[in-house]
């Protein structure tokens, strides 16, 4: 008799998530923390199945501070930014 893992797969993804969450919110200085604990974050599929990662700033303001430290520093991990009407704000980096 197999014995029951002590993870199910649900909890192993919300375990992987928190730490990437977590590594991701520490890579960045206090300011940009303190601007990131505002946002909420997600990670969805695109309609092809890719997982993508989202952040949703409760503003335009805090988005716009965040986009601009993302222009100024490069200090964001990933590539382009999108507007929640479209608008694309920054090609993704190849």
């Amino acid at each position: 008799m197999l014995s029951k893992p002590s993870f199910d797969d649900r909890s192993l993804a919300e375990f992987f998530y928190g730490s990437l969450l977590r590594h991701f919110y520490n890579s960045f200085n206090s300011s940009t923390q303190a601007l990131l604990e505002e946002c909420r974050f997600g990670i969805a599929p695109s309609p092809t199945g890719v997982k993508t990662f989202f952040i949703v700033a409760p503003s335009m303001g805090v988005a716009e501070q965040l986009m601009e430290r993302q222009h100024s520093q490069a200090s964001f991990p990933t590539g382009g930014w999108s507007r929640a009407d479209g608008e694309e704000r920054h090609s993704p980096r190849q």
